[in-house]
């Protein structure tokens, strides 16, 4: 029979893995333009009046850059309502450790012609030639099933197109996929988390992870289910000690019992006779005589016979 550290082992087990698994839940962490623990924007070997990169925001925008989202911009349109105005040359890096990642920017007419390279890979470019004069939360650049236990570097560089003498870039966020147990190392204000695929949400503050309500109720769930099962196998030892007793002897008594075996019936061979006073029919006590010895039995009357001659 199973002993009750076998079966609470059987029962916690598979709980633990879920609730490993559940630790493990890939989260996808919004990482704003600000962020210098993941964001590095290069200015040159010299920082001029114009410099490379120029970060802006709805409420102290560039006054000289020639794209002005802050101004058309729907509510939450920006993440965090600021952004990076990179020009012709400019480059700059992201690092991160996740298993993907995805850079989000703001399209503009005169865009310029990205090159992205990630691990020192093969470049990949973005450029836009749309007509809209603003496309918000636009991707630029995205790669996936990259190891997740190592850290990666995405760096890029703003080329000038064909088509035209000037371009810009306008970056905005980025979005890293990473394991649910390393939510909790991202604390800077200009990031945050978010479970739906990657986007940008109106606020980044302080990333919080779900995992930790889900590992709550996993380890609470153990818990009372551990103890239900550890309150029934109590009660059912507690009424086997209770057959136990009931059917135990008593102390001085054979635990055999004897068949009941009737009593015989009177006259019969072998069996015991009960003693009846004998009654004379005649209602008179008979006599004897022997010689001159007078001798009396109430019961019956012996006669000899005569004496031998």
């Amino acid at each position: 029979m199973f002993s009750l550290t076998h079966l609470l082992g059987l029962l916690v087990h598979p709980m633990l893995q879920l609730s490993q698994a559940a630790s493990l839940t890939p989260t996808n962490i919004t990482i704003d333009d600000t962020n210098t623990t993941y964001f590095s924007f290069d200015q040159g070997p010299v920082v001029l009046e114009n410099p490379f990169w120029v970060p802006a925001s709805v409420s102290n925008p560039c006054g000289y850059c020639s794209a002005q989202p802050g101004i058309v911009s729907p509510p939450d349109s920006i993440f965090n309502q600021t952004w990076h105005d990179g020009k012709s040359g400019a480059t700059g890096t992201l690092r991160f450790q996740g298993s993907a990642v995805y850079i989000y920017g703001i399209d503009i007419l005169s865009s310029a012609n990205m090159s992205f390279s990630l691990d020192s890979d093969t470049p990949v470019y973005h450029h836009y030639d749309g007509l809209n004069q603003f496309v918000f939360r636009s991707l630029f650049f995205s790669a996936e099933g990259l190891k997740a236990d190592v850290p990666h570097t995405l760096s890029w560089i703003l080329n000038t197109p064909n088509t035209n003498g000037t371009a810009s870039g306008l970056f905005d966020y980025a979005v890293v996929t990473v394991d649910g147990g390393n939510v909790s190392t991202v604390t800077d204000p200009g990031s945050g988390p978010s479970s739906t695929p990657p986007t940008a949400s109106s606020s980044g503050g302080t990333a919080k992870s779900k995992v930790a309500p889900i590992v709550g109720g996993v380890v609470g769930g153990i818990t009372g289910v551990a103890l239900i099962v550890l309150i029934a196998i109590l009660i059912m030892r507690r009424r086997r000690t209770r057959v136990r007793i009931s059917g135990a002897t008593e102390p001085g008594r054979s635990g055999t019992v004897q068949p009941f075996v009737a009593a015989p019936e009177v006259g019969q061979s072998g069996s015991k006779t009960m003693d009846m006073p004998f009654v004379n029919p005649s209602g008179n006590a008979p006599s004897m005589s022997i010689g001159n010895t007078d001798r009396s039995d109430a019961g019956y009357t012996e006669s000899l016979p005569p004496p031998y001659r």
